[in-house]
């Protein structure tokens, strides 16, 4: 998950340095297919250690509401893209330290960093005019096509 959001962060470093800070249509989709990336790394994490959200919530779209209230309701540090993308990196970053440590007990209660990666990358989907749901399903169908064509492994988003 942490070299997903190493990918998204590069591609942000490029918008800033090569594109005026402009997130254009095509790095949106880029950034987004990382997304999903992310969102099914940490799919995949909460099914393995059998964990659950610590706030509950059933879907995709819960994360995303509750990132929304946050930004509507004055969190500042999800009003902006590049601070979103700041935090989804300490985030990661903070899963992979959990994951690595080899403590189980840290390891069995890493949902709560987990549903604060969800919330993250749910104001990363909406500074995108994007959502989890779309993001994920997205993501399911590139996955399914490089199953289908034989080329789950490799490397590069288009093989």
């Amino acid at each position: 998950m942490l070299g997903e959001v190493g990918e998204i962060c590069n591609k942000v470093k490029k918008v800033i340095r090569d594109n005026n800070n402009e997130v254009d249509e095509d790095i949106a989709i880029s950034l987004l297919a990382e997304a999903g990336d992310v969102i099914w790394y940490a799919s995949r994490i909460y099914e393995e250690l059998e964990s659950e959200s610590t706030f509950m919530y059933k879907d995709l779209n819960e994360f995303q509401d509750h990132a929304q209230d946050l930004i509507q309701n004055g969190f500042d540090d999800y009003k902006d893209f590049y601070n979103v993308v700041r935090l989804l990196g300490a985030s990661a970053c903070k899963i992979d330290e959990t994951l690595r440590s080899a403590n189980i007990l840290k390891i069995r209660s890493i949902g709560e960093d987990l549903d604060i990666l969800m919330i993250d990358i749910g104001a990363f989907a909406i500074h995108l005019s994007s959502d989890l749901e779309s993001i994920a399903e997205c993501n399911i169908k590139k996955l399914q096509k490089r199953l289908e064509d034989n080329k789950i492994k490799g490397n590069g988003d288009d093989r």
